[in-house]
């Protein structure tokens, strides 16, 4: 990778939205607009940006959607978790989504998360995230915490990161202590206990439930911890310093084990991580069961979504679907959405969710989203627009267009960073206009 620099915990903390071996791309991508960087030790991914042309939520890496700007010590939930790669991993309360397209990189293209969020406002940042990073492995769902459309003990991977106090954003939100006191956080406790319960409902024995929050509140952290070990029959697992962070001591002693990140010292805003385990041993059907089981409820959940109004689409009639992970495509009033199979096996009929829109269906066929690079190949083709300079790229983002040498094969047309993918771009008039849209 290309050099880095001591930044000494200055700067904005922010995670690359690409594969490991893009890393380099996408960081020469970042030093072209003059921005210093230094990769974070706790994961590959993560980074800090200083200086800069622009600020980093402008650059064109973020507008482009490969950068997801987020506090550092948000990273630690996720990294806690630790899915394997293939898991199927909860986040109960999900948005804006930085937990849960973290949690979808770390269990990857075959693996899928079930970002929930009861808040309609809340809920659309989510799905404007998801769409935005096109993170196709994304289920965004629309339940109540407390009342989750799944079934007992079907998950083995939980991340609940609840609605808290948010006294460690107090370098943000000076008053936020001041605000947060007494009888406003005794309603906070109750629904963390609520959602706790239901978190331990839904996971497997085996499981990891994470839990976390952005308030040094002991009885929002420590205390609910404890509850879960002793009401609800958990294990605390005992978590280790995360690198790169400078942790304080748990305020209650049996919770040893807790991390609690010193806000001042690690550069971050504060930060309480917990890593629960229920007990038992992870049971399983034999994989001749599971597949004949998984392809049941598969058809059945389709049909419910014919009946509903939607489209069952063949893959072959979308380019690039071989790309998808094992899922469906169904148009809702033309929309096209992936969902995975895993999502499909797991919702109760009643939920309501989405999967990631790739497109829309037109009187023409198909029609990819702009910012669908899930449908892209992983390095440009013959009939690609590859550019290894950043200007025609700003050009794009203000709207002037980029004139091709001969016209375009191919509407709409790839277009890649030195291999990197980005996007799609309209071709215009005789083939040799093209331009960046939203749609």
């Amino acid at each position: 990778m290309n050099k880095f620099y001591t930044l000494e915990g200055r700067g904005r903390s922010f995670r690359l939205i690409c594969e490991p071996d893009e890393c380099a791309t996408l960081v020469e991508l970042l030093e072209a607009e003059g921005f210093a960087l230094d990769q974070l030790s706790a994961h590959p991914l993560l980074m800090r940006a200083a200086g800069g042309e622009s600020a980093l939520g402008s650059s064109l890496a973020a507008r482009f959607g490969r950068l997801y700007i987020q506090d550092a010590a948000s990273f630690i939930a996720p990294l806690a978790l630790a899915p394997a790669p293939g898991d199927v991993v909860l986040d109960v309360c999900a948005s804006p989504g930085g937990k849960s397209t973290f949690l979808a990189q770390l269990v990857g293209k075959h693996g899928t998360v079930i970002a929930n969020e009861p808040n309609p406002q809340r809920l659309a940042t989510l799905r404007q995230n998801v769409q935005r990073l096109s993170m196709a492995n994304v289920a965004s769902l629309d339940s109540p915490g407390e009342k989750l459309p799944l079934p007992d003990g079907s998950l083995n991977a939980v991340l609940l990161d609840p609605p808290c106090s948010g006294w460690g954003t107090a370098d943000k939100h000076p008053r936020v202590k001041e605000l947060w006191q007494g009888d406003k956080v005794e309603p906070l406790k109750i629904l963390q206990r609520k959602l706790l319960r239901e978190a331990v409902r839904v996971l497997a024995p085996g499981g990891r439930l994470v839990y976390s929050t952005c308030t040094t509140n002991v009885e929002e952290n420590e205390a609910q911890v404890l509850y879960a070990a002793n009401e609800l029959g958990m294990r605390l697992e005992p978590l280790d310093a995360p690198s790169g962070f400078a942790v304080e001591e748990p305020a209650l002693a049996e919770a040893r084990g807790v991390v609690r990140v010193a806000a001042e010292e690690s550069g971050s805003q504060g930060h309480f991580v917990a890593r629960l385990v229920k007990p038992g041993e992870t049971g399983g059907q034999a994989a001749e069961e599971f597949e004949y089981v998984r392809d049941a409820a598969v058809d059945a959940a389709l049909e419910a979504l014919e009946r509903k109004g939607g489209e069952v689409i063949d893959l072959e009639d979308v380019p690039g679907a071989g790309r998808l992970p094992a899922g469906s495509l169904v148009a809702f009033k033309g929309q096209v959405r992936f969902l995975p199979h895993a999502a499909l096996c797991l919702l109760q009929p009643r939920a309501r969710w989405q999967g990631m829109a790739l497109g829309r269906l037109t009187a023409g066929g198909f029609r990819v989203h702009s910012r669908c690079r899930t449908l892209m190949g992983s390095s440009p083709g013959p009939d690609a627009l590859e550019v290894d300079e950043i200007g025609p790229l700003a050009d794009l983002l203000a709207g002037r267009g980029v004139l091709l040498d001969t016209p375009a094969q191919t509407k709409p047309l790839p277009l890649y960073f030195r291999g990197l993918a980005l996007g799609w771009l309209a071709v215009k008039g005789d083939g040799r206009r093209v331009l960046w849209t939203e749609k």
